[in-house]
């Protein structure tokens, strides 16, 4: 069947084939996965073009092979780098169902029934009919090869047979990895995969692919050859069955990889693209030296949207922002100090080779339904967590956010899933925070929260002793559903006991005063006291302690939490003209020095600028005794 060809198409390919032996394919040392012998790797930042939003003519092969390819004029599709047309802020080539693009060398392209694997990239805009990715050899004669996609189901297709998978492989603006391996031989087994999952196969598949399909047309007095495949449509139909939506990468190996090898070519596109691999045969996520860099079997709760930021020079990997391409709530990390889009946009160096910052979360839902305490406040958490992985990672700067439409407030940073033990709760700017990821540990887990308003602004709380018991007074300066004071009490400052109630006032913007007595203290001990005070929906929040001696005992000093991320509270005994502190490591050297005229009896210390590790805090009163409490900076 001869193909009909236009003389200004000629002039085109003629052009093409006398520029492609001036002008050879881009080498490059690197490989896809690290996986040497590849024969075809296209990836969008190697589509020359004039900038986003122009029209593409060539398309540079990254392998050895130089399988470049090309447009034709009024065919050529459009390269875009920019944060609406990307697959995870990595440009594409979009393909509008006319558009395509032709192979015009076939360099070790895979033919007859020789073994082959292929990965494909690529975000549908529409999921009917029959659209074909990436085609080469000759259909009319059962001769050709092509992937793509079938309706909504992943096709692979050649020599008369054909692997359907299941609907649902592909749907409309939703980014799919799409791998097929074929053993090689009459009736092997040939395997098509969605995201590293398999969705279908056959084992007695049987291609017979013309690597060589070519025609020759009387030009002045000459034949024309060429081979031909094309990108984007039907290789041997004038580019029928065109692909409309994004291709953003194609690679070809002209063997069927080993599972190793294959699971560092797929975990190389999902940190690219931002895709989750298939979880349900516990797929770990690998670097280019096989190393694993996420193991699903440790992480049995958090393998769902998983993405990551990081750098591998042995693939060409340098993503410096992402977030998961999976619809539903996401977040987007970026290098440096705010979010920085395409990655080609993001300059921010990664220090470290084979370096990942890895997020997964539990899937739970993103409602505020939990609560959650740290410090003197209380938060409205989400359900749903993120546990970090940072392997061989560089800590630097990086900015978090959160999709639109959250109304989180703050940024939690537990090292418990529970949140029970929380290192951080640090305001957001607009649903963004910048921090350092050192900040984040290793395995540690991080969440969005609304702080709950405080019901009552509490503006003292002091006590004293009298004959009738320890007397405790404390002021308000404004209320909000202010259901009541349960007044605790604690002999060690750690657990404390209900001992009495006092009614709020529900809701006031006037200044009040309440008492309360506790006509039983403990005697020879120091009674340590707080506020519990509950509002009418149920929420509760606690005071500050403060402290009163009983008896024959030394004034009381107390500090907390221990370890301490921050803030440093101190209990200190009611009184006291002057109080001298100071912090010392443990060498002896001096960290931090301060005189508190008539302090109350509660004071803090800000201690962030500390580095992690033992200190020793040192109280001098007023006077003259003197403590001495060690405590742990996180």
């Amino acid at each position: 069947m001869k193909k009909q060809i236009s003389p200004a198409s000629l002039r085109v390919f003629a052009s093409i084939g006398f520029l492609c032996l001036l002008h050879p394919s881009i080498v490059s040392a690197q490989n896809p996965g690290n996986v040497t012998g590849s024969i075809l790797w296209l990836y969008g930042s190697q589509a020359n073009a004039n900038g986003n939003g122009i029209t593409t003519n060539n398309w540079n092969d990254a392998s050895a092979s130089g399988n470049d390819i090309y447009g034709n004029n009024g065919t050529s599709p459009i390269y875009y780098d920019n944060a609406t047309n990307d697959i995870n802020y990595n440009p594409v080539v979009y393909f509008n169902g006319a558009d395509y693009m032709n192979l015009l060398n076939n360099t070790g392209l895979s033919s007859g029934n020789a073994a082959r694997t292929v990965f494909v990239v690529a975000k549908p805009s529409s999921v009917t009919g029959n659209q074909y990715i990436y085609s080469y050899g000759s259909n009319p004669t059962g001769q050709g090869y092509s992937v793509g996609t079938s309706a909504s189901s992943g096709w692979v297709s050649g020599y008369n047979d054909n692997v359907t998978s299941a609907t649902g492989f592909w749907s409309t603006a939703v980014p799919t990895m799409m791998t097929n391996t074929y053993a090689g031989g009459n009736n092997s087994a040939l395997a098509l995969f969605q995201n590293g999952t398999l969705a279908s196969g056959s084992t007695n598949f049987t291609l017979n692919t013309n690597a060589v399909y070519y025609q020759y047309f009387d030009f002045f007095g000459y034949y024309f050859y060429y081979d031909y495949g094309a990108v984007g449509a039907e290789a041997w139909n004038n580019g029928a069955g065109g692909f409309n939506g994004n291709i953003a990468e194609i690679i070809q190996f002209p063997t069927a990889l080993s599972a190793a090898n294959q699971l560092k070519v797929t975990s190389y596109l999902a940190v690219k693209y931002g895709m989750t691999l298939d979880q349900t045969t516990a797929t770990n996520y690998v670097n280019s030296a096989g190393t694993v860099t996420w193991n699903v079997a440790s992480l049995p709760k958090y393998n769902n949207n998983i993405a990551a930021i990081g750098e591998d020079k042995n693939t060409s990997l340098d993503q410096t922002v992402s977030r998961s391409v999976n619809p539903g709530f996401q977040i987007t990390v970026s290098l440096g100090t705010a979010i920085t889009t395409p990655v080609s946009a993001n300059t921010t160096a990664i220090p470290n080779d084979k370096s990942f910052f890895m997020w997964g979360d539990n899937n739970a839902a993103t409602a505020f339904s939990r609560t959650v305490s740290f410090g003197v406040n209380s938060y409205y958490a989400m359900v749903r967590n993120w546990q970090i992985q940072k392997p061989n990672w560089g800590d630097q700067k990086v900015t978090i956010t959160q999709d639109d439409g959250s109304t989180a407030t703050y940024f939690l940073v537990a090292t418990d899933s529970a949140f029970t033990n929380i290192v951080s709760a640090t305001a957001m700017s607009a649903g963004t925070i910048t921090l350092n990821t050192s900040a984040i540990p290793n395995g540690g887990y991080i969440t969005f929260a609304q702080i709950i308003p405080l019901p009552v602004t509490l503006a003292s709380f002091n006590g004293m002793t009298t004959k009738d018991g320890n007397q405790l007074t404390w002021v308000t300066d404004g209320e909000v559903n202010d259901h009541y004071f349960a007044v605790q009490r604690s002999i060690d400052g750690q657990n404390f006991e209900d001992i009495g109630q006092v009614p709020g006032m529900g809701t006031t913007e006037l200044s009040q005063t309440y008492n309360y007595t506790d006509p039983n203290p403990v005697m020879g001990k120091v009674n340590y006291y707080r506020l519990h005070q509950v509002d009418y929906n149920g929420w509760a929040t606690n005071s500050w302690i403060i402290s009163l001696s009983m008896g024959d005992v030394a004034p009381a000093y107390l500090i907390y939490p221990n370890p301490v991320p921050t803030t440093l509270n101190l209990v200190i005994p009611t009184g006291l003209d002057q109080l001298t502190t100071e912090i010392y490591a443990t060498d002896g050297k001096r960290m931090y020095r301060q005189v508190i005229i008539h302090p109350g009896s509660a004071e803090t210390i800000n201690v962030s600028r500390l580095v992690s590790g033992m200190y020793f805090l040192r109280l001098v009163g007023g006077d003259g005794i003197q403590k001495t409490l060690s405590f742990l900076k996180q």
